[in-house]
């Protein structure tokens, strides 16, 4: 099973980038709290700046990411 990689760690390689499962803290529109969000990510919505891994349609910084799993056969 696959583990979440932290950005501390190791970003994704420019392979790894097709589709990847990623995990950010991202803040909640009505109630302002910061809540988990984890989606899938395609390698054309990804960008790294300052050595921080980002998602254009969100402005939080993404924390862990790791490869999706093969699909079930």
């Amino acid at each position: 099973m696959n583990e979440w990689i932290s950005v501390k760690d190791r970003m994704p390689k420019k392979g790894e980038y097709k589709e990847i499962l990623t995990f950010q803290m991202v803040k909640n529109i009505g109630t302002g709290k910061m809540m988990p969000h984890v989606s899938i990510d395609a390698r054309d919505e990804m960008f790294i700046r300052k050595g921080r891994l980002y998602i254009d349609h969100c402005s939080e910084e993404i924390t862990h990411w790791m490869p999706l799993p093969a699909p079930p056969k």
